[in-house]
This record gives structure tokens, sequence and C-alpha cells, in this order.
């Protein structure tokens, strides 16, 4: 990312995922084919991010979780948290985590590199983690970074939950 070209169109991007991010909108999505320079966004938006004091974050490079349990636990491991024996008592471990973050004014954010990767029942535990919120923000912002093989996952009808919840993609 040191060396990443800012052409207008990831100025862009980087605009849509800050904005997402510092107005506690939720989840957004940078999509694009290989060699596009996802990746070097993301861990370019990433690295600003996690030297800001207020900001608590999470970068997952390749999401190769057996289930949306073992998924659930490595965002929990990424924030040192304990690891519990049930997806319930992890869920609850996460949103105690986030409401005690909210409150301190730290924004807790989970970068997710090809997350085209994602299988659907992780995709449901990223719809899942945006429910944690207040009346007007979300709890967690998720930035997703994938190729087109995700728009083509978020298109299946069991997942209109979640493609409804994405703010601003990056296409």
């Amino acid at each position: 990312p040191a060396n990443l070209y800012v052409t207008p169109g990831i100025a862009a991007t980087m605009h849509k995922v800050r904005f997402v991010i510092e107005n506690r909108q939720g989840l957004t999505c940078i999509m694009g084919d290989v060699g596009m320079g996802k990746s070097s966004i993301l861990r370019m938006l990433y690295g600003e991010y996690a030297a800001r004091e207020e900001m608590v974050t999470s970068f997952i490079p390749t999401p190769s979780f057996v289930s949306d349990f073992a998924f659930l636990k490595g965002i929990c491991q990424d924030f040192g948290l304990r690891p519990r024996r049930s997806l319930y008592d992890q869920e609850q471990e996460i949103r105690g985590f986030l409401a005690q973050k909210f409150g301190e004014n730290i924004n807790v954010v989970i970068f997710i590199d090809e997350a085209q990767r994602l299988k659907g029942p992780q995709l449901e535990m990223v719809r899942t983690m945006l429910n944690f919120e207040t009346n007007q923000h979300k709890l967690v912002q998720i930035v997703l970074a994938a190729q087109m093989e995700l728009r083509d996952k978020l298109k299946d009808p069991s997942k209109k939950a979640l493609r409804s919840r994405i703010i601003a993609p990056s296409i």
C-alpha cells in the first residue's frame, strides 16, 4: 500500500469506505476483478484506522474458517476476547465488547479481504453482527474486499437481508 497509485476511482472508493466507517453505517464492500487493487486499498485503510486511538480494528486477510462459529471465534480472538463453548455465548461476548467500546466512544472496524471465500453461514454471521446497534449507529463497521464472485453470492434470495445492509458499495 505504500506504493499505491491513487487514481480517481481508488480515491472515490476510499472516500466511500471512510464515510461508512466514520459515520458508523455498518457494512460496505469493495468488489472488483483480480488485480484491481482491492487488497492494497484494504491494507492502506486498515493501517490508517489501526493507528488511530479511537479505533479498534481487526484484519482478516484470508477467511478460511470451517464454520460460522469458527469465523466468530477468529474475530473475537483478534480483539483479545475469550473463546466460548457455544455460538450464543460467543455472540454475547462480542456484543458486550462492542457495547463497551461504543460507550467509550471507540469505533470497532473489521476488515475482511478475499471475502468471496465466505460461505453462506459466515455471511449470515456478518449480517448478525450488523444487528448489534443503537437507534442511530452500528456498533461494528465491516469492510469486505472481494472478487466479483461475492456479488453472485449476494444475488441469492437468501442473502437479501445482508445485501440490503451494504452502504455505498464500490465496484
